[in-house]
Parts: structure tokens; sequence; C-alpha cells
């Protein structure tokens, strides 16, 4: 079997997810989840913070912010979805989300299809585009 980075922390965010989706129903909102998911990932001691910002430079300008639902110890981003089932365009916003943390794993989440469903997605650091990435700061707050 291969070796898959982050295995074991991988496997208690999915046993997590498995125990949001189980005790909630199909019919919340997304932030629902997200904060259900932080409240059982820090119940067994997992390290989590939420809505994460980080810049999008491109050529010394900012040129958006891109913010994470969940990052699980500063190494996993968690995407969470409410939809009838996952898409690829799910799976390339996360991807795009790894590009910005520059971490190779992440986890989608649907919690609104009628059997638990996700995706674990990796991501080769080496192979990010040139736009440079960075946590934004108060100052750094890309207008709306």
């Amino acid at each position: 079997m291969p070796h898959l980075e982050h295995k074991d922390l991988t496997g208690a965010i999915i046993g997590a997810y498995y125990q949001v989706y189980n005790h909630t129903s199909r019919t919340y909102p997304e932030y629902i989840y997200e904060r259900a998911m932080m409240e059982e990932l820090r119940s067994r001691g997992i390290a989590t913070t939420r809505q994460d910002e980080y810049r999008i430079v491109y050529k010394d300008r900012l040129v958006g912010v891109q913010r994470l639902d969940l990052f699980v110890v500063q190494q996993v981003v968690v995407e969470n979805k409410v939809a009838e089932h996952l898409t690829p365009l799910h799976k390339a916003q996360t991807i795009s989300y790894l590009k910005a943390v520059d971490k190779p794993v992440g986890l989608l989440l649907n919690f609104g299809s009628k059997v638990p469903e996700f995706n674990r997605l990796y991501f080769d650091p080496a192979k990010r585009a040139s736009a440079s990435v960075g946590k934004t700061t108060q100052e750094d707050r890309f207008p709306p």
C-alpha cells in the first residue's frame, strides 16, 4: 500500500466528519457544519482554525484573498460543501486552497448528499504556480 501523508490525521478528521454527518440533518447551511466540525475536532484535542485568510499576490500586487473553511494542525485543509454530490469544481477549489497554503493534503467533505461523501486530495507544492501567497493581516485586506 502506498504511503499516505498525514494518514492518521486525515483518518481522525474523517472520523469527525462521520460523527457530525450522522448527528445532523442535511438541511443546514455550510457554516453550521463548519462550526460543528470545529467543535468535534477540538473535542478530540485536534488543533483547528477556521476561516484563515491567505492573500494571493501577482506581480507584487494583491489580486485576491482565499479563506479556508478549516485548517487542521496547520497541515490539512478541510473544505466543507452542502451539495447533492461533489463536482470537479469543488475539487479544483480545494486544490487552490492547498496551493495557497503550500500544503499537500486536503479533505473535501460533503454534508448535503444522501450518503456520506468525501475526497482526499493531494497537491505537490513543487508544482505551484508563480503567484505568491501569504497569510493576510488587517493592512492586507483586499477590498470587496
